[in-house]
């Protein structure tokens, strides 16, 4: 697991790359809460998904190589963890849960 910092910011980017797999998070304010656009390598493959934190922001398993989770005592993003998940410890975690 890796940890990323986040600014306690209502918009940001957050760029990230690991096992040669490179991720565009954009963090934003919608009309109703904060959502995410998540690229890889350069492909959008979330747009405009409500963020949730304590939950992968990638919901579906056909889209990860790897995931991200969000976590924050009161769903702000004051204090928030931004951890990176790879795809074994995804595995993992599936498996003890």
């Amino acid at each position: 697991m890796i940890r990323i910092n986040l600014l306690n910011l209502d918009n940001q980017t957050v760029k990230h790359s690991n096992d040669d797999v490179n991720y565009t998070l954009k963090i934003y304010d919608g009309d109703h809460g904060r959502l995410v656009d998540i690229a890889i390598d350069g492909e959008p493959i979330i747009s405009g998904q409500r963020l949730v934190t304590q939950y992968p922001l990638i919901p579906y398993q056909y889209l990860e190589v790897g995931n991200f989770i969000i976590l924050s005592e009161f769903d702000s993003l004051e204090n928030a963890e931004l951890m990176y998940l790879s795809v074994e410890e995804l595995k993992n975690a599936r498996q003890t849960a």
